[in-house]
């Protein structure tokens, strides 16, 4: 069995890749960018890769499903809130029928797994943790932020003097993502930028022969 270890954007290039060549592989996905807006959990790194191998991302923005409208981000403009974080109509549902689940006791491990089969998915995809925690960049005057509002409301643009992982004392890797692990063959840690294209070519040889040998 191959294991990726995945981010979002970036990394659902290598797993799309993979998962074409071999089912023969299971997902850990990360959830340190994981973070609460509008109310509501958003798993940007787990839903990218959801969206990803069934068909539904949106290639062009590498975010988000495929032919989605904004409509509710349209609006919640026009009352007010900050709308600097792109919730699509479509891609709404998942976070708000997450929440729902989260709310009925239910661990981020079983909602995951609950998306993955109505996605019509059979590989593995695991959270990392069942624990929230965040990461936070500390910009100037020691002000937190987390990390979406870091990059996508302020594009990056600011000096960072340190990063905080909020509740990273508490968390504990899943059991299911702990025996993933250890009955791995092959470990891959998947690019977390997406200019890493040379990640998706199984041309270059570096993983080429392990991966020839894992999948059979």
């Amino acid at each position: 069995m191959i294991t990726i270890l995945a981010g979002g954007t970036g990394s659902v290039k290598l797993v799309r890749g993979m998962y074409k060549e071999s089912e023969n592989i299971t997902i850990i996905s990360n959830v340190a960018d994981n973070f609460w807006h509008y109310g509501l959990y958003i798993c940007p790194d787990i839903d990218t890769i959801i969206y990803g191998l069934s068909n539904n991302l949106d290639k062009k923005k590498g975010w988000g499903v495929k032919r989605d409208s904004f409509n509710f981000l349209k609006y919640m403009n026009t009352l007010g809130p900050e709308t600097w974080f792109n919730l699509g109509d479509k891609d709404l549902t998942t976070h708000v029928l997450r929440t729902q689940l989260l709310k009925e006791g239910k661990s981020l491990t079983e909602i995951t797994k609950f998306f993955t089969d109505k996605y019509g998915l059979s590989l593995l995809i695991a959270p990392a943790s069942d624990t929230h925690y965040e990461s936070n960049m500390v910009i100037e005057g020691n002000k937190r932020i987390h990390l979406q509002e870091y990059w996508i409301k302020y594009k990056g643009s600011m000096p960072v003097y340190d990063i905080i992982y909020n509740n990273i004392k508490k968390a504990r890797i899943t059991l299911q993502a702990q025996r993933t692990l250890e009955e791995s063959r092959l470990i891959l840690f998947a690019p977390r930028k997406s200019d890493h294209k040379h990640w998706t070519n199984n041309k270059h040889t570096w993983y080429e022969k392990p991966f020839e040998e894992v999948k059979k």
